[in-house]
């Protein structure tokens, strides 16, 4: 699969066949601005979205239903391996928090502004 967003004029998210380059699903899943960041999960079962209105969503990859919100800007979002954990820059910071509720788990100061997060799967 593919994901893909950015600027278009109802600020949506798709989902492509990375194979016939068909897409997948219905365009549900919308923002009210420009979309920043996606991630698919893991298991393929969520989809994980940040855009300039100001908010970080979690959707239901097949249903389109939206499972968090979060008001904040951020550019760079990515799940943790576990996928029970949301890995996000908000300005200066870089912030853990739950994919189950959104809650704050913790956060580091970087003194910089960040402006992409990417997870390695393997430790070193």
């Amino acid at each position: 699969m593919i994901l893909s967003g950015g600027r278009d004029k109802d600020c949506t998210l798709r989902i492509w066949n990375s194979q016939t380059g068909d897409q997948m699903y219905p365009s549900y899943i919308r923002h009210t601005n420009d979309i920043t960041g996606g991630q698919i999960s893991a298991d393929n079962r969520k989809i994980l979205s940040s855009s300039y209105d100001k908010s970080i969503k979690q959707w239901n990859l097949k249903t389109g239903e939206l499972q968090l919100s979060i008001n904040l800007y951020s550019a760079g979002i990515a799940y943790l391996p576990d996928e029970k954990t949301i890995i996000l820059e908000s300005y200066k910071s870089i912030q853990l928090q739950k994919s189950e509720d959104g809650s704050l788990i913790d956060q580091y100061d970087t003194k910089s502004f960040i402006y992409n997060i990417q997870i390695s799967h393997f430790e070193i």
